[in-house]
């Protein structure tokens, strides 16, 4: 909630501790990711939006994690910023899946994100 409500820097400390209790939830990764990038920290957001991928444990959890970037490009938070990072993403996420047999490559469509 503190992210969502632009209090990013006030969301830093208790998601990287949240994180670092579980840090195969995708939740945790990806609001960690949400916090450095909004605190202008890309480095540490791209380390946690990599695990965050990782952690991907279902298509929903995939669709709010390009929601969140969308809201954020909507508010013009950082929007090239985030911009790239949801095409990073969304390509990490199918590369993953193809890697898991889960989709066909002949089905993916990277230009989409």
């Amino acid at each position: 909630i503190l992210i969502k409500t632009g209090k990013w820097r006030d969301a830093k400390e208790p998601v990287a501790k949240a994180y670092s209790l579980d840090p195969t939830s995708f939740s945790w990764a990806i609001n960690a990711g949400h916090a450095m990038l909004l605190s202008n920290q890309f480095d540490s957001a791209n380390f946690y939006y990599n695990v965050a991928v990782n952690n991907v444990k279902s298509l929903d959890e995939y669709y709010l994690g390009i929601e969140d970037f969308d809201l954020f490009i909507a508010n013009g938070w950082y929007e090239a910023e985030c911009k790239a990072i949801k095409k990073n993403f969304h390509y990490h996420y199918y590369v993953r899946m193809i890697n898991l047999s889960y989709i066909r490559p002949q089905n993916l469509n990277l230009m989409e994100a």
